[in-house]
């Protein structure tokens, strides 16, 4: 969630409810929105947290080439079926992925953000998911498993090209 969002869901009811005569304040309609609010802000992180829990849980799942299911992940088939359990539809390959969502910056990384790679050149070749801290999880290639690697560490620091938002925030 962007910090204007946060900002309005946090002063947009209290400027509500301060111009309110007390009376209303009891207003079955007040408690309706103030449920709608918390619902939305819920949602918002419980959609990141959900991707990063059903995520990290395939930590250890080898890396098979054209793989999609928990017998074996590439890193496109890995972001794909992640994604799908929040109710995401992604397309198949990395390079497909990074023309969906919105583009985010390195700077403004959030988890759950689509992290993009290029293994040479600046073709687009690999891709993992953002879970905070400068850090991301992926499927990296064969003979290793599913992963959290550091976004700066020797091998994927230079190798960032972009980072994609598919989630509301």
């Amino acid at each position: 969630m962007t910090f204007i969002k946060k900002t309005l869901l946090t002063i947009v009811p209290c400027v509500m409810f301060s111009a309110m005569p007390a009376t209303a304040m009891a207003n079955d309609k007040v408690d309706s929105l103030l449920e709608k609010i918390t619902t939305i802000q819920n949602q918002t992180s419980s959609t990141a947290e959900g991707l990063l829990i059903k995520a990290k849980s395939l930590i250890g799942t080898p890396y098979r080439f054209g793989g999609t299911t928990p017998s074996g992940f590439d890193c496109s088939g890995f972001m794909q079926y992640v994604f799908k359990n929040a109710g995401v539809t992604l397309p198949r390959t990395s390079r497909d992925m990074a023309l969906v969502g919105n583009k985010v910056s390195r700077d403004e990384l959030q988890v759950g953000d689509m992290v993009f790679f290029a293994h040479s050149g600046s073709r687009i070749s690999h891709v993992g998911m953002y879970v905070g801290e400068g850090k991301f999880i992926h499927s990296p290639s064969t003979g290793k498993t599913v992963e959290i690697t550091s976004m700066d560490s020797k091998y994927w620091g230079n190798r960032f090209v972009t980072a994609r938002r598919v989630l509301e925030s």
